[in-house]
């Protein structure tokens, strides 16, 4: 049985692991033989068009996606100003333990579209001011 009837044959039947000879590769088959075969055997990868379509495909599905993810960093904005304030507070904690003295932490709400020097000042949205106060008298003693 020649090379090319054997890819023939084989073509017919179901699939089934190949045999010690059909495994030796004998060299490349002529250009008659190539004819002979389906466009099936010829063909079985991915042409270059085939994988450019996916991947523009695969581009505009994470385009589409990508809107999802800015509402995870939103959550983030939350966090950084926790923080910062945890931290203010235990910069107040340390400072009165090492110099045994009292501190207040005070938090004011400061509306940002008014200027600072409008009086009186309307509590709005948009920042929160923090202040640490320290003093060597507790509030009883300022009494």
């Amino acid at each position: 049985m020649t090379r090319v009837e054997s890819i023939q044959h084989r073509a017919c039947r179901p699939w089934r692991a190949p045999s010690i000879e059909e495994r030796l590769c004998l060299g490349p088959a002529t250009r008659g033989e190539l004819r002979k075969l389906s466009r099936a055997e010829r063909f079985n990868a991915f042409t270059l068009v085939e994988l450019l379509i996916v991947v523009g495909i695969i581009g505009v599905l994470l385009v589409l996606i990508a809107p999802a993810f800015t509402s995870i960093k939103s959550g983030g904005d939350v966090t950084s100003p926790a923080y910062t304030i945890k931290g203010a507070l235990d910069t107040a904690r340390t400072y009165a333990k090492a110099n045994n003295t009292y501190t207040w932490v005070g938090f004011k709400e400061v509306d940002v579209s008014q200027d600072a020097s409008v009086s009186p000042q309307i509590s709005g949205t948009g920042r929160v001011a923090i202040a640490i106060v320290a003093s060597n008298k507790s509030m009883d003693q300022l009494q």
